[in-house]
């Protein structure tokens, strides 16, 4: 993938290709779409909906403030 022209879309679909679940998949896109590009927060919830996500999906994740 052209890390320059790569879309959320793109992702979550090469990420459903490579076997991960599609409706958690979707979920995050979904979060990271609405905060990225539109109007919605970052808020304590959805950071955690996204931690719990990572961990379902099996992903290893840092977030800024992780030692």
């Amino acid at each position: 993938m052209n890390a320059d022209r790569t879309t959320p879309a793109d992702v979550a679909s090469a990420a459903v290709a490579a076997g991960y679940p599609e409706s958690a998949v979707a979920t995050l896109t979904e979060s990271f779409c609405a905060i990225r590009y539109g109007d919605a927060a970052p808020t304590e919830r959805r950071e955690q909906q996204a931690r719990d996500l990572a961990v379902t999906l099996g992903l290893q994740i840092s977030m800024e403030g992780d030692t």
